[in-house]
C-alpha cells in the first residue's frame, strides 16, 4: 500500500524485501510469499512501511533519521519510538491548522459527518434522475432527515474542533442535488464546492437552448453562482477539472519546478483570456487530497514550495480562499435556476448504486433503517442510530460491485455489516440472519493451513485424547491468520480441524489454552454456521449440566430446528462434529463455505475466521488414490 517507485525502491534494505516478496497479482500469491519472512523481516517492513509513509516534517526529525539511516534489523523499541514520534506530530496537526486559519493563511471546510453521498440519502431515485440507465435498488432509501443530521453533526463538530463555525462545505465525492443544497444552506454553510461537469449540466437545466452559447464564454465558468433553495442562500463554486486532475494524476511524472511552472502557465492563459471589465474571476482548484503526494517526489515539497513562490511573483494570480473571495474582491454572481443531480465521477452515483452488490447494500440499509425507526422510544435509539449513520457512509458502497479491486474487500463487507448488526443488538433486538452472510458475489474464502490428506473417520466423543485421529484433517490455525492480511488476531479459538469420509464431513474445534466445556456456556453459546450450499447452523450450549447442539435450518430467513439424527456432536474438551454431505446438500467438488463464532446476548463475541469463510469441497471417491503420498 505505497508507491513502490518514490517510498522502496530508493531504501536497499525496503528495497531488498520488496523484491524477497516477488512479483505477485493475488492476495493467494502475496499470502504464500508471506510464509518465506521471519519475525525479524516482519518487523524491518513494519518499520520501513511507517517511515516511508512519514511525510517531510516528520523525515526531519532526528530519531527518524536515525532509523532511516540505520536501515534494518530495527527492535520492538525503535519501532515503539516511531510510532510515539508519529503521534506526537498527529497532535500538533489540529493547532497548527487553527492557527493558520487565525492568521488568515488558509481557510477549512467541513463535510457531512460519516462521509455520506447525502443526494442518495435525501432519496435514492435521484439516481435515476442523474443518469436514467442507472439500475435501482428494489427498496427506496427515503430519509432526508439523515442527511440533516450528518451535516448538523459535522457543524457541531467542526465548531468542537475548531472553535468557529465552517463557512464552506465539500461534499463527499462532490456529489450535489438541488435537496442537499438547501440542506447545507438552511444549516448556515455559505459556500460549497462542486464538479465542473455539474456545472455545465446545471447550465443546460436552468438555460435550455441557450446553454451552449452561455458556457462558450469562458468568464461564465470561472466565477461563483448564487443558489436559492426554500428561502436560503448559498454560493456554489465548480472546480477547473483539468487543472484540478493534472494536480492530482499528472504532475508527479514531472519535477516539481516544472510542473508548479506548468500549472501558473496554464493560470496565465486563462487570465488572458477573461475580459478586463472590473469583475474578479477564480479558478477553483480541488481534488481529494490522499490521492497525489505519495507519487510525487519529497511528497509534493518541491512542486508546492515552488508554485506559491512563482504565483507570489505573478501578478494578476493571487492564492486565495473563497470566504476571502466573496468578501474582499468584486466577482460578478448570478443566480444559477437547477442544479444537476450527480458527483464528481461521471457526474451521476453509479460508483455508489446501480450495481447488484451496492443495490443489495442499499437494501439491507434501508430494511434496517425502516424496523428500526419504530424503537424510538427506547433508551438505546441514539447508540442505535450512530450505527445507522455510520453505515450511510459512502465508502462501503464504493467498495462493492464488480469494478472494484482490493485486498481489502471482505473487511469493508463485513464492518458495514457489522454497523448495521449494532443498530439492532444496541436496541436489544436479534440481528437477521442475512446480516452474517457477505454481500460480495465471490465469497471470500480463508486459505487453510494444511489441506486434509486422506479419508479417516474419527470417534466423535470431544475427547482431546482423540487427537492423532485426526492426523489426516486439514487444519486452521488462528496464529496464522496475521500472516494472511486478515487483519484481526484471535483471542479465544486456536484451531479448527476438517476433513472428510466418502459421506461425512467432520469439524473439531480447539480453543487457546482451554477445554471448550469451560468456554462455552448457556449464555455463551459456541455457533457453527454454513452458508453455502444449504444454510445450516449448529449451537452447542449447556444447560445446568446438560450439553445442548442444537441444529437449525434456514426456512424463509428464520431459523428452523432441524431433526437429524445421523448429524453427531459432541461437546467436552474440543468441540466435534460429523454431518453427512447429504445434509449439507453439496454434490462433487461444490465449495462448502461456513464460518463459526461465539455470541453473548446476540452480539458476536469472536468469529472464526475474523473475515471471510472457511471452505471446504466434497472430494472424489477416489480422493484417498489422488492425493496419496508417502
Amino acid at each position: 500500500s505505497i508507491n513502490v517507485e518514490k517510498n522502496i525502491k530508493p531504501h536497499p534494505h525496503y528495497y531488498a524485501l520488496y523484491q524477497k516478496r516477488g512479483h505477485i497479482v493475488t492476495l493467494d500469491e502475496a499470502r504464500k510469499a508471506s510464509y518465506s519472512f521471519t519475525e525479524d523481516e516482519f518487523r524491518d517492513i513494519q518499520v520501513w512501511f511507517n517511515l516511508v509513509w512519514c511525510g517531510r516534517t516528520l523525515k526531519k526529525n532526528r530519531k527518524i533519521r536515525y532509523l532511516m539511516d540505520k536501515g534494518g534489523s530495527f527492535t520492538e523499541e525503535e519501532k515503539s519510538l516511531l510510532l510515539a514520534e508519529q503521534k506526537e506530530l498527529i497532535g500538533k496537526i489540529i493547532p497548527l491548522l487553527k492557527k493558520l486559519e487565525q492568521d488568515g493563511k488558509i481557510e477549512i471546510s467541513t463535510s457531512p459527518y460519516n462521509h455520506p453521498i447525502t443526494p442518495l440519502l435525501c432519496d435514492t431515485r435521484i439516481a435515476k434522475i442523474s443518469d436514467p440507465t442507472t439500475i435501482l435498488p428494489n427498496a427506496i432509501f427515503h430519509y432526508p432527515g439523515d442527511a440533516v443530521e450528518q451535516v448538523r453533526r459535522a457543524i457541531k463538530f467542526h465548531e468542537e474542533v475548531f472553535g468557529k463555525k465552517p463557512s464552506g462545505i465539500w461534499p463527499p465525492e462532490a456529489a450535489i442535488s438541488e435537496r442537499t443544497i438547501s440542506i447545507f444552506a438552511q444549516n448556515g454553510i455559505k459556500w460549497f464546492v462542486s464538479d465542473e461537469e455539474i456545472f455545465k449540466l446545471s447550465i443546460s437545466l436552468s438555460m435550455g437552448e441557450k446553454s451552449e452559447s452561455y458556457l462558450s464564454h469562458l468568464e461564465n465558468f470561472y466565477r461563483p453562482y448564487k443558489i436559492y433553495e426554500k428561502g436560503a442562500e448559498i454560493i456554489g463554486f465548480f472546480r477547473d477539472k483539468r487543472l484540478s486532475n493534472r494536480i492530482s494524476f499528472d504532475y508527479y511524472s514531472m519535477k516539481g519546478e516544472a510542473a508548479a511552472k506548468d500549472l501558473v502557465e496554464n493560470l496565465k492563459v486563462i487570465r488572458n483570456r477573461l475580459p478586463d471589465d472590473g469583475n474578479d474571476y477564480i479558478v477553483t482548484l480541488a481534488m481529494d487530497g490522499e490521492n497525489a503526494w505519495e507519487y510525487f517526489d519529497e511528497n509534493g515539497e518541491i512542486f508546492l514550495t515552488n508554485l506559491f513562490s512563482m504565483l507570489s511573483e505573478e501578478n494578476g494570480l493571487v492564492p486565495i480562499t473563497f470566504s476571502e473571495f466573496l468578501g474582499k474582491k468584486n466577482p460578478h454572481i448570478s443566480p444559477l435556476e437547477r442544479i444537476h443531480p450527480g458527483s464528481w465521477i461521471g457526474a451521476n452515483f453509479k460508483t455508489w448504486i446501480g450495481s447488484s452488490e451496492k443495490n443489495k447494500a442499499w437494501e439491507i440499509l434501508t430494511k434496517a433503517r425502516q424496523e428500526l425507526d419504530n424503537f424510538r422510544e427506547k433508551p438505546n435509539w441514539e447508540a442505535s442510530y450512530n450505527s445507522i449513520l455510520k453505515a450511510e457512509a459512502s465508502d462501503w458502497f464504493w467498495w462493492y460491485g464488480e469494478r472494484t479491486v482490493s485486498s481489502f474487500l471482505s473487511e469493508f463487507d463485513y464492518l458495514f455489516r457489522n454497523h448495521i448488526k449494532e443498530a439492532y443488538i444496541a436496541l436489544e433486538l436479534e440481528p437477521p440472519l442475512y446480516l452474517e452472510e457477505t454481500i460480495l458475489k465471490e465469497l471470500f474464502a480463508v486459505e487453510p493451513t494444511r489441506k486434509p490428506t486422506r479419508f479417516f473417520t474419527p470417534k466423535i466423543d470431544g475427547e482431546a485424547s482423540a487427537f492423532y485421529e485426526w492426523s489426516s484433517a486439514g487444519y486452521y490455525e488462528a496464529r496464522k491468520f496475521r500472516r494472511q492480511d486478515i487483519g484481526f488476531e484471535s483471542l479465544l479459538f486456536d484451531k479448527v480441524y476438517f476433513g472428510f469420509s466418502k459421506d461425512k464431513l467432520f469439524l473439531r474445534i480447539e480453543f487457546k489454552n482451554a477445554k471448550a466445556i469451560d468456554v462455552i456456556s448457556g449464555e455463551t453459546p459456541l455457533s457453527i454456521e454454513f452458508i453455502q450450499p444449504k444454510k445450516l447452523k449448529f449451537i452447542f450450549r449447556k444447560e445446568g449440566e446438560n450439553i445442548i447442539c442444537e441444529k437449525l435450518i434456514s426456512e424463509d430467513d428464520t431459523w428452523k430446528a432441524l431433526q437429524m439424527e445421523c448429524i453427531v456432536c459432541a461437546l467436552k474438551d474440543v468441540v466435534e462434529l460429523g454431518i453427512p454431505f447429504s445434509v449439507i446438500g453439496s454434490s462433487v467438488g461444490e465449495p462448502i463455505y461456513y464460518f463459526i463464532y461465539l455470541s453473548k446476548k446476540s452480539m458476536t463475541i469472536e468469529r472464526f475466521p475474523p473475515i471471510g469463510f472457511m471452505e471446504v469441497k466434497m472430494p472424489e471417491p477416489t480422493f484417498d488414490e489422488d492425493y496419496w503420498y508417502v
